[in-house]
């Protein structure tokens, strides 16, 4: 989308270097990661514990964080949202690559990061605690080095708060 000469994303921008959210020439997308239908929908309930697979790379290396050298490798955001105030443990289990986790209230604002965790789990897995409220928060499955990503194991742990 970054070299069709079209504006895809309606910003009144068109194509690389023009447009913010294209990252060079050619790149895949017009549209922050935020904006598009790779970002994964999680709804959380109270006393709870999910699990599931992640896989890193859907939205390229754009969005950083305060620990873990940045999170400067490939990341995934998943939009995780809670009915009423919980607390959240976030944790990855099993990773074929060193994580990184970090969690926002807004998206596609670094200002608005809320927890950052890199080896504060088992070994150099990842793990958060936070309170959450109400709403939507994003939870960033990232990489510690800038050629980094791949798959991990999630767990979603809520308990009310």
């Amino acid at each position: 989308e970054c070299a069709d000469g079209i504006d895809n994303d309606d910003d009144g921008a068109t194509d690389y270097p023009n447009d913010p959210d294209c990252d060079y020439a050619g790149g895949p997308r017009e549209q922050p990661i935020c904006e598009l239908e790779d970002a994964l929908d999680i709804a959380l309930e109270p006393d709870n514990q999910i699990e599931l697979p992640v896989i890193t790379g859907v939205a390229g290396a754009d969005y950083g964080a305060r620990c873990g050298a940045s999170g400067r490798g490939q990341e995934r955001p998943l939009r995780l949202i809670a009915p009423a105030p919980m607390h959240l443990v976030a944790e990855i289990t099993e990773a074929d690559f060193d994580p990184v986790l970090h969690a926002r209230r807004v998206c596609d604002d670094p200002r608005s990061e809320l927890a950052c965790d890199d080896d504060g789990g088992e070994g150099n897995l990842s793990r958060l605690e936070l309170d959450l409220d109400a709403g939507s928060t994003f939870l960033f499955v990232d990489a510690f080095a800038e050629d980094g990503g791949g798959a991990t194991r999630l767990r979603l742990t809520t308990s009310p708060r």
